[in-house]
C-alpha cells in the first residue's frame, strides 16, 4: 500500500509534503549543451531566478532523444544532434501551480548542429532568454534543481 505523503521540493528547493494520489507520473529529459569555450547553454526560470537547462517533458509517443531534440528547438530555437545520456535521477516536485510530479530526469550531452537562437516559442513557459554562461562561474545553487542538476553537468563534464 503507498504512503500517503512523499517528501519532495518546490521551486525555491524547499521540502514540502506531498500528496501521493494527487501524484503525476512524468518522464523528461534535458540538455547539456556546452560550448568549446567552456559555456553552457540554460535559459532563466521566471519563478525561481535561477538558471534552467533547455528540456522537458517526454509525450507518451515520442522516444526520449527525440523529445530533447522537440524541447530544445521549442525552448530555444537551436537545432541539437544527442550525444551521450550522463545522468539519471528521479525527483518529487510540487510546481508553483500545485501540481505533484514524480519526475524521472534524463540528462544527455548534446550539441548544436544549427538554427538561431530564440525565446520559447510555447506559450507560458516558465524559462525564458536562453543564452549561455560560464561554467566555472556556476554552482548547484546557480540551478532550479540545484544538486540534482550540478550532478549532470560534472558528469558531463568528467565523463
Amino acid at each position: 500500500m503507498p504512503p500517503e505523503f512523499r517528501k519532495g521540493r518546490n521551486i525555491n528547493g524547499e521540502p514540502v509534503e506531498m500528496l501521493v494520489e494527487k501524484m503525476v507520473w512524468r518522464p523528461s529529459v534535458y540538455a547539456l549543451i556546452f560550448t568549446g569555450a567552456g559555456e553552457l547553454l540554460i535559459q532563466d526560470n521566471l519563478h525561481s531566478h535561477k538558471y534552467d537547462l533547455p528540456g522537458g517533458g517526454v509525450e507518451v509517443w515520442e522516444q526520449v532523444t527525440e523529445a530533447l531534440i522537440r524541447e530544445v528547438w521549442e525552448e530555444t530555437g537551436l537545432e541539437a544532434k544527442i550525444q551521450d545520456l550522463v545522468h539519471v535521477q528521479d525527483n518529487f516536485f510540487l510546481t508553483p501551480s500545485g501540481k505533484h510530479w514524480h519526475t524521472l530526469h534524463f540528462f544527455y550531452r548534446a550539441e548544436v548542429t544549427g538554427g538561431i537562437i530564440r525565446n520559447s516559442i510555447l506559450e507560458d513557459e516558465w524559462t525564458t532568454n536562453p543564452h549561455w554562461v560560464a561554467i566555472d562561474q556556476c554552482t548547484a545553487a546557480s540551478f532550479t534543481a540545484g544538486e540534482m542538476v550540478w550532478k549532470a553537468v560534472q558528469a558531463a563534464l568528467n565523463p
